[in-house]
């Protein structure tokens, strides 16, 4: 008798299970707006469970996240370079734990974007974390910039941690989940692979700066003008449409009415595609400079944000400092022979620290100059009224175009330097001369090559605008 109760209870629970699974997958792909497929929708569904027990965390919270970050969609790479279902970044996210394969897989994004979470999780103490609502801040904006506390600041985040709650207890009423309670700290391990250490340093921390936060203080500024500025341009160009169709149109028509139709038509098409040009402006706009981004990309450029470039300088000048530091431990060499070895790499420390911040200095310029230099082509878009659209081409497009090829060109020079460096060994055996000889060439073709970086990046900026104008 005992075992068909168990059995019965066991029947029941796997109608109701399945019944919560459908329900899910039915909300996934209504709330992906048919984007994402019935059977992704069951692959989240099917990741979501296995790894939520895996680690330990309650699934509305890993549901919450996917649908503030993505509403699950299988998203392409953005201007962080944050891919997938929950948006992980191979640069920073997925690299801490070890997760260097196809982030585009659905299964494999959702388990790193886990494994990343436990391992701020088993660092909690370190960055400042206590609670779900930490954790998921913490996801958002940086373990380095919530422990600065510099998330309070920043409106996507404080916006984000309300998201997830709220998606969460949503979904857990639609999934048969135990409601979420984001004050709420789970414990767990993490069980990386990769072998990483709890910190791996926290040379890192020190440096972090959100440079990308500056550039979307000037960009929103930008941005947040061009409404209005839209209605304004609309304004003109209706009058001036109005008059140039008088003086093209209606006044030739006076003396010549067989080609009023084909002017009429001509006319119609043309005002038709300016108006749709200003209306459409920020789609556009954000198209274009996404496009060139793409262009980057295609050239193999890994960095192609201001963060992402600083990120990159700090871990090389990480390796060199790491090298000062470990020449303590060389006791049976004496101090005179290390000393030079010692200069030179803090030599190759400080031309790194100046190439970083030469090359996130060009990438905010040159962002912000595509934001404000094309907003502000807008107004050629009036004037360009009056002429053929030939003339176009002498404003508008060149100013898409200049701007866009300063961020390519930019990105994809920096992406060289640093696949560069990282041909070069640097690294340093003290147990003999001949070994410091060697180690020497290494350092100085490191040295070299950043020189030349910096040259690199200087002609090409002046050379851009040199040939464009």
């Amino acid at each position: 008798m005992k075992k068909i109760v168990l059995l019965m209870i066991f029947f029941v629970s796997s109608i109701i299970f399945c019944a919560n699974d459908a329900a899910m997958v039915d909300y996934i792909v209504k709330n992906s707006g048919g984007k994402t497929s019935r059977a992704d929708a069951q692959t989240i569904v099917n990741t979501v469970n296995r790894v939520s027990a895996q680690y330990n965390f309650s699934p509305a919270y890993i549901y919450g996240i996917i649908q503030t970050e993505s509403n699950f969609r299988n998203l392409k790479a953005n201007s962080a370079n944050a891919r997938g279902v929950m948006q992980v970044t191979p640069g920073t996210s997925a690299a801490e734990v070890g997760c260097t394969g196809n982030l585009y897989n659905i299964e494999y994004n959702i388990e790193c974007g886990v494994k990343y979470f436990a391992w701020m999780r088993k660092n909690a103490k370190h960055y400042g974390i206590t609670n779900l609502s930490d954790l998921a801040a913490a996801y958002n904006c940086g373990p380095g910039c919530f422990k600065s506390g510099r998330w309070k600041r920043i409106k996507e985040t404080t916006s984000y941690i309300k998201k997830v709650p709220s998606f969460g207890n949503k979904i857990a009423k639609i999934a048969g989940l135990d409601p979420l309670d984001m004050t709420q700290f789970p414990q767990g391990e993490y069980s990386g692979s990769d072998g990483s250490s709890s910190i791996k340093s926290d040379f890192l921390d020190v440096f972090e700066i959100d440079f990308d936060k500056a550039v979307d203080i000037f960009k929103n500024g930008i941005l947040s003008k061009v409404d209005k500025l839209i209605s304004e341009v609309i304004i003109l160009l209706t009058f001036i449409a109005l008059f140039d169709f008088i003086l093209t149109v209606i006044l030739p028509a006076t003396a010549d009415t067989s080609t009023i139709l084909p002017r009429v038509i001509s006319k119609m098409l043309k005002y038709a595609f300016y108006i749709g040009l200003v209306l459409n402006f920020v789609n556009i706009q954000s198209m274009i400079f996404d496009f060139f981004i793409g262009i980057a990309k295609v050239f193999g450029a890994d960095v192609t944000n201001a963060n992402q470039a600083w990120q990159v300088s700090i871990k090389e000048a990480e390796k060199l400092f790491n090298l000062i530091v470990s020449y303590h431990q060389k006791a049976d060499m004496t101090k005179w022979i290390l000393l030079p070895d010692i200069f030179t790499i803090m030599i190759a420390l400080f031309i790194m620290f100046i190439v970083g911040i030469r090359i996130v200095l060009e990438i905010m310029m040159a962002t912000v100059q595509f934001f404000l230099t094309t907003t502000l082509a807008l107004f050629f878009v009036i004037f360009d009224v009056l002429k053929k659209p030939s003339g176009l081409q002498n404003k508008l497009p060149i100013t898409f175009i200049l701007s866009g090829i300063k961020i390519t060109v930019i990105t994809v020079v920096f992406s060289v330097i640093i696949g560069a460096l990282n041909s070069v060994n640097i690294t340093v055996d003290t147990d003999n001369l001949d070994a410091i000889k060697d180690a020497y060439e290494g350092i100085f073709r490191y040295i070299g090559l950043m020189i030349i970086g910096i040259i690199l990046i200087s002609k090409s900026s002046k050379f851009i605008t040199k040939e464009f104008r």
